[in-house]
């Protein structure tokens, strides 16, 4: 295996990061969490990556020094075995003593708080660095879209794919089953990250049907009744039919980047409820892409589209009915599922040129199933640009 990013490419995010910690104080950052961690080296270890507000990045772990050295541009790559070895590390790191060290507080356990608090950064100021970390990691390099993309073609080969395979009969399972091994054979790795702890997320959606109306037990509009009561939504043995419509939603992840979206199928004629639902969801992703532009805020995006949405005549079924809406129209992604920003209300983020984002108006109406569509879109000047290809009208069959 080669590098994925340039060696200047890395160490450029790690410069823009010790800025931060500069401006505010920090004295050095403990990198913890594997998507942080594998931003900032290219790629992830048993450890921790460690960086001083001034000085060499040093990646301290506990095993695998070779295959890290080969995959990272760090230069400074060193194994510890016990927790004293770790805290001289750090102690050493900067140009100084360390007294306050950065932490993204979001995503670590409390044993491991514990461990870093009381054995390695003794009496020393913890500060949470998880907002500005994901506000940096927001805004993608050129390198990172063209990996994006790469993750967007699979997906738009997988549709291709489900338009020659779908027919009567089928179970959702097996298509499900079937294309997450054509997404395998073309470089899809089938791990998808997520920040929030509560949200398990596989291969995505293939939904049918009313069956497909199931709401989700997460924070996402769309769930399905699923197979399992160990994650009971997705998929199910639901055997697919004529005339209803079949929601496929991929997450798709190259070189640890994701392309999250989503297509409708039928076979024969379908229900025209849900075809006027799928019409609204493209008018609303045609005034995304000409609104969604750098200078714009999150909040302000949702309001917008929100705002549209109400007049069409089946917005009580827009993102969920009832207790099951969810609060959201996008999310932003890249290493991650739930990246900044947030296409939801009061969100203060401003959009900026190189932002990635899901954007996923879809309709959820009981007794006949999903329609709408979801595309990962790049910030562009001019709006945002999709990078998903597939064609987004419904797919007859």
């Amino acid at each position: 295996m080669k590098l994925l990013f340039a060696k200047e490419e890395i160490y450029g995010r790690i410069e823009k990061f010790q800025k931060f910690l500069q401006d505010n104080a920090i004295d050095i950052a403990i990198i913890h969490h594997n998507a942080d961690m594998f931003y900032f080296s290219g790629t992830i270890g048993n450890g921790y990556f460690i960086i001083p507000a001034s000085g060499d990045p040093i990646f301290a772990v506990k095993r695998g020094v070779e295959r890290i050295k080969s995959l990272s541009p760090i230069s400074n790559v060193v194994v510890f075995k016990k927790s004293s070895e770790l805290k001289e590390l750090i102690l050493n790191a900067g140009k100084t003593t360390p007294k306050t060290v950065g932490i993204a507080m979001d995503v670590i356990t409390l044993s491991e708080f514990k461990f870093l608090e009381t054995r390695i950064c003794n009496n020393m100021t913890f500060k949470n660095i998880s907002a500005p970390i994901r506000l940096q990691r927001s805004v993608k390099s050129e390198s990172e879209i063209s990996i994006m993309k790469k993750a967007a073609e699979i997906g738009d080969y997988v549709f291709s794919e489900a338009k020659k395979y779908i027919k009567p009969g089928l179970t959702e399972w097996n298509l499900c089953a079937y294309l997450e091994y054509q997404a395998k054979l073309k470089g899809n790795l089938g791990i998808v990250r997520v920040r929030n702890p509560h949200l398990e997320i596989v291969f995505g959606h293939v939904l049918s049907g009313p069956e497909g109306a199931e709401p989700s037990y997460g924070d996402t509009p769309t769930g399905g009744v699923g197979v399992s009561p160990a994650f009971a939504q997705g998929s199910s043995s639901r055997i697919i039919s004529e005339g209803e419509f079949i929601s496929i939603d991929t997450m798709l992840c190259y070189n640890g980047y994701l392309s999250d979206q989503t297509r409708n199928f039928c076979i024969g004629t379908p229900p025209e409820q849900l075809m006027e639902a799928l019409e609204t969801s493209l008018s609303l992703h045609n005034l995304f892409v000409q609104s969604a532009k750098p200078g714009a805020t999150a909040g302000e995006i949702y309001d917008l589209i929100l705002n549209e949405a109400k007049k069409s005549r089946l917005f009580e079924f827009f993102m969920g009915t009832g207790n099951n809406k969810v609060s959201f129209l996008g999310h932003g992604i890249g290493i991650e599922v739930d990246e900044f920003p947030f296409i939801a209300p009061k969100q203060n983020t401003i959009l900026q040129k190189g932002m990635t984002i899901a954007f996923e108006p879809k309709f959820i109406i009981p007794g006949e199933g999903v329609a709408g569509i979801e595309n990962t879109y790049v910030i562009q000047e001019g709006g945002a640009l999709p990078l998903n290809t597939f064609p987004e009208n419904l797919t007859t069959l």
